[in-house]
């Protein structure tokens, strides 16, 4: 699996554990020392992931994913500072979509009926390039509660023959949320849930090849 990003000289890689597999998906997972506080690493490392990439987080916690040719990364940083020192640790997974024939997903209709029956567009925003690949992101809501609608998307994705690759559950002061990702044939979905007041909130982002 190579690399398709370059990160800078301050963050240390501690570790690599290389030769993993996520439904028959070959997996690659980083581990990552940095020596600064989360205001001062986002700040700095917009310059160094791709364009549109996504990031979710608050000051102690921080999710960014991306997706480059057929390989999906996500990178979990977490706050281990001291009053002392400064320091985030960092967990990189890395996995290369749609290199297993025998999935047989190549041809499959990849319907989106995941969503809540209830949902309600809020945004939609859609970008091609080439004419080949597309990215949509859209928003939503549901009065369904975040627990409802965690299972139901969870549930579904198995229904309608979405491969699951990782559900990323993380609890902040500003509530719970649950990152899905998962495909099928030549589409990419992240499923974000928002835990919110009376409702859900559900952003998706879509790539298709």
């Amino acid at each position: 699996m190579d690399n398709e990003y370059s990160f800078p000289d301050w963050m240390l890689r501690e570790n690599i554990i290389e030769n993993l597999s996520l439904n028959g998906l070959p997996m690659k997972t980083e581990f990552f020392t940095i020596k600064k506080k989360m205001k001062e690493f986002i700040h700095e490392i917009v310059s160094f992931i791709p364009e549109g990439s996504v990031l979710i987080g608050n000051s102690e916690s921080l999710q960014i994913s991306w997706l480059v040719k057929n390989v999906s990364y996500v990178f979990l940083i977490t706050d281990q500072s001291s009053s002392e020192s400064a320091q985030l640790e960092g967990v990189l997974s890395s996995i290369v979509l749609n290199q297993n024939k025998s999935l047989g997903t190549q041809s499959k209709t990849c319907p989106i009926n995941w969503l809540p029956d209830d949902a309600k567009l809020i945004f939609s925003m859609g970008d091609k390039t080439g004419g080949v690949n597309q990215a949509k992101i859209e928003g939503y809501i549901s009065s369904l509660s975040y627990g409802e609608v965690r299972a139901l998307v969870e549930r579904r994705l198995k229904i309608y023959g979405w491969i699951s690759l990782a559900q990323y559950p993380h609890h902040s002061p500003l509530g719970y949320s649950t990152l899905f990702e998962a495909f099928c044939g030549n589409r990419h979905v992240r499923i974000d849930l928002q835990k919110k007041s009376f409702q859900t909130r559900i952003s998706v982002m879509s790539i298709e090849k």
